[in-house]
């Protein structure tokens, strides 16, 4: 008997549990973006361009992932969901658990981040056709 696809899977499933665990809910489906579509960020300030909410996405770390993959799996599912955007991205942070020990207290947290998936209603917004829906334009 052989046995195919068995270490394959004990090896990679380990792995999967090491990036970023991202969530999401969409409010309208629309088409997914390219793989090498640019997501554009927006923390305090909102786009020049309209635009509609397509939904909101969540990304939080996991062990041996930095803020930094949690940035990147946020966008990758903003593609996903069709977005030229994120809006109000913020940090948040996830308590999990924690312990007291005698004077000391040891807090089991994850930091990420969240915000507003939104797709331009003119294409000349997209990153696509031209910069005019971005900050630094």
């Amino acid at each position: 008997m052989k046995r195919t696809g068995v270490p394959l899977l004990v090896l990679t499933t380990p792995l999967l549990a090491c990036g970023p665990a991202v969530s999401s809910a969409v409010f309208m489906d629309v088409a997914p973006r390219t793989a090498d579509h640019e997501i554009q960020l927006y923390s305090t300030k909102l786009p020049s361009c309209p635009y509609e909410e397509i939904g909101v996405v969540r990304a939080r770390e996991r062990s041996f992932t930095s803020l930094q993959d949690v940035l990147a799996a946020l966008q990758e599912r903003a593609r996903e969901m069709g977005g030229d955007a994120v809006v109000g991205v913020g940090q948040t942070v996830s308590v999990s658990g924690g312990a007291v020990l005698e004077n000391t207290v040891s807090v089991d947290s994850q930091e990420g981040l969240a915000g507003t998936v939104v797709r331009f209603t003119d294409a000349n917004c997209t990153s696509e056709h031209g910069p005019a829906g971005r900050l630094d334009a």
